[in-house]
């Protein structure tokens, strides 16, 4: 398994390494890398990913402007996510299938793939989160009587990066805070130490634990909310979602299991399958934090540390639960969109933990419950299957149409034969993108992009699937039509 996650990594530096430059990247790049450093600090967009931005000018500025280094923050990240759903598998599952099977539905969802590659703060903030689960799973298991600091204060200050990378992660590290703080509180207190030289050593109290994890917590908090530009924020700049939650639900659904074609094209679920899967991931969640709170507060009220797998169960799901009240709240009072594809991105690999967590919970018990053990991890192999399946090293799911936008310039540059200056009309999706390689490529030539369309007279059009009906609006030489990304080049036939 440790050979797979290498090679796993090895593929998301290929990718970092060869995939075009997205509109959000690129657009990211444009207004805080390219642009003044006080942009970082001063202007708020949805667009800037906090940490992740700060990151991605400190590589960028430090060894040049490439895909590969505005990448490396989000690649270094994949990185740690890798090792941490490592850590977590082993912790919770040991060994064996159920190992196995958990490893694959934290790490080879096709979406998750994207953003542990792509220059934003979601796989950041994904790979904190987890970082931060982790160890309060280790800090539970472990018992009153080995309290260690340091896992608190990795946990804390894991939980505020996790929101400072990207602030859709909030509502998950507010459930995950809040559950963490009540089973503090409730865990007896270890026995007192012998006295040494005169002086009790006190034991680590529920109150002194708190505090070891909300110190960290609150001082990552409170420093990203004094350097970050969250006082520009208005409503309005949080536009990212659907409208309803079973939208909500449908969306995380699709782009997980219907991300791609799949490898051989042969990816193509029914919508009742993705029906299903948008009903049952959620009831799996619910369950899961339901029966993991009574094997926890039971293994508490009886003096015992709980088992890492009934935390797990008990941590992933009021972890989705609570954040799924969060978001029904903030939507209710506030207007906010919920979450659809990577604004959710949390929520699959917590609800693919839960799937597998309430299985081998299951299996340690008698039939019918080992039965429906038996379901819950034949369900999850389905899911794993679909994952594995679409593997993919060419597009991001989000940004498809940018796919193949290096090609396309290095089609219009050969083409051009040395004629400048040269007048192209794109889509205004393409826009961010061709301007990073305008500049990253010092291509003069070619002209500064802008977002009128490709509706004019231009010597070259680059236009996606939505604006086709230009090809037919005058007589076009076709160049080159993306194989990923369906994007057409275009020529007049004068040039």
């Amino acid at each position: 398994m440790a050979a797979a996650f290498a090679a796993l990594f090895a593929l998301n530096c290929y990718r970092a390494a060869t995939q075009s430059v997205t509109h959000d990247e690129a657009l990211t790049w444009e207004i805080y890398l390219a642009g003044p450093a006080s942009n970082i600090f001063d202007h708020f967009d949805a667009n800037h990913h906090f940490l992740g931005t700060v990151l991605e000018r400190l590589s960028t500025g430090l060894l040049g402007t490439s895909e590969l280094t505005l990448r490396l923050p989000a690649l270094l990240a994949g990185a740690l996510y890798l090792v941490t759903a490592y850590r977590l598998s082993v912790l919770a599952f040991g060994g064996g299938p159920l190992f196995a099977l958990a490893s694959v539905l934290l790490v080879a969802n096709p979406l998750v793939l994207d953003f542990l590659v792509a220059a934003r703060g979601y796989g950041l903030a994904l790979a904190f989160l987890f970082c931060a689960l982790t160890a309060m799973i280790g800090h539970l298991a472990a018992g009153a009587g080995a309290s260690d600091w340091k896992r608190l204060w990795r946990a804390g200050a894991a939980l505020g990066l996790a929101v400072a990378a990207n602030l859709t992660f909030a509502a998950p590290a507010l459930a995950l805070a809040a559950v963490f703080l009540v089973l503090l509180a409730r865990r007896p207190a270890p026995p007192a130490k012998p006295k040494r030289r005169r002086k009790a050593n006190a034991p680590p109290s529920a109150r002194s634990e708190a505090a070891h994890f909300a110190i960290p917590l609150g001082a990552v908090g409170l420093l990203y909310a004094l350097v970050a530009p969250l006082t520009k924020a208005r409503a309005a700049d949080f536009y990212v979602g659907v409208d309803s939650a079973i939208q909500s639900l449908r969306s995380l659904a699709a782009v997980s299991f219907a991300h791609n074609s799949g490898i051989g094209g042969v990816n193509a679920p029914p919508g009742p399958w993705l029906a299903v899967l948008a009903a049952v991931l959620p009831c799996a969640a619910v369950t899961a934090a339901a029966f993991g709170a009574v094997r926890v507060l039971g293994a508490l009220r009886n003096g015992r540390a709980p088992g890492a797998l009934d935390a797990t169960l008990l941590l992933a799901g009021c972890t989705v639960v609570g954040a799924a009240l969060c978001l029904l709240a903030m939507h209710s009072l506030a207007g906010l969109p919920y979450p659809g594809g990577r604004t959710g991105l949390y929520l699959l690999p917590l609800e693919g933990l839960c799937v597998v967590a309430i299985a081998a919970g299951l299996l340690r018990h008698a039939a019918p419950f080992r039965l429906a053990g038996i379901a819950m991890a034949l369900l999850g192999a389905v899911m794993a299957g679909e994952y594995v399946l679409q593997l993919n090293q060419t597009a991001f799911h989000d940004w498809r149409y940018d796919a193949d936008s290096k090609a396309i310039l290095d089609r219009i540059n050969a083409d051009r034969r040395g004629r400048a200056p040269v007048r192209i009309g794109v889509s205004w999706q393409l826009e961010p993108s061709f301007n990073f390689y305008r500049f990253t490529r010092n291509w003069t030539w070619m002209p500064v992009f802008n977002r009128n369309g490709p509706y004019g007279d231009y010597d070259y059009y680059v236009v996606i699937v939505n604006d086709y009906p230009v090809l037919h609006s005058k007589p076009l030489r076709e160049i080159y039509r993306g194989p990923n990304s369906e994007t057409v080049l275009a020529a007049s036939p004068h040039f």
